[in-house]
């Protein structure tokens, strides 16, 4: 699916753009019409930020080299490819792996690679009216500054708590696994965030 683009399916299946990735063997496509399915009910307030993004089901290139393994999604703004290159033609792509389709938080794997999504594309340019030097992205990553967590990471899962439709039983590997909670004003001040920065 390409918000405000072109036909999902051709992207997946023809030869170019993903003819690389394809040549590595990690476009799949097996669940690509249940990834769009679903990425059709990501909440409409963080939809803005999906323009001409496409939704591809597969093992996006980079993050398998990282971490030797298809993640459960990764949310590809530049085109990364094996070797760490930028700029190839899947820029503005969100990987859904075909074990995230399969298991019961498909819904909550979207929704966190579409809120990686969003703070690029609204919050990193967007500004609360008290303070016009740092930005919202920069803010809300301070409210979720770890020592040893991403808070990108931990911002997306908050984003799945806060807009997924199971609440607190959401699929929220990162906060899960680092053991963070996020208070009632982080949240507030999330959903400020998204209401001032989507318009």
């Amino acid at each position: 699916m390409v918000w405000g683009g072109k036909s999902p399916q051709a992207a997946v299946t023809a030869t170019n753009p993903f003819e690389p990735a394809s040549r590595h063997g990690l476009v799949n496509g097996q669940f690509q019409e249940l990834v769009e399915t679903v990425a059709h009910t990501i909440p409409s307030q963080l939809r803005p930020a999906l323009r001409d993004i496409t939704f591809v089901n597969g093992c996006h290139p980079w993050s398998t080299a990282v971490i030797g393994e298809c993640p459960y999604g990764t949310f590809d703004p530049t085109g990364w490819d094996i070797d760490g290159s930028v700029g190839h033609p899947w820029a503005n792509t969100i990987w859904i792996s075909s074990e995230a389709a399969r298991s019961g938080d498909l819904p909550d794997v979207i929704l966190h690679e579409a809120s990686h999504a969003f703070v690029r594309n609204l919050l990193s340019d967007c500004y609360f009216l008290n303070n016009d030097v740092d930005s919202v992205e920069e803010l809300l990553f301070l409210d979720f500054a770890h020592d040893t967590a991403n808070p990108a990471e931990l911002l997306a899962d908050a984003f799945t708590l806060i807009f997924g439709s199971r609440g607190e039983d959401s699929y929220t590997y990162y906060l899960d696994r680092h053991d963070f909670e996020v208070s009632q004003e982080i949240m507030s001040r999330i959903k400020a965030a998204v209401w001032l920065c989507s318009k």
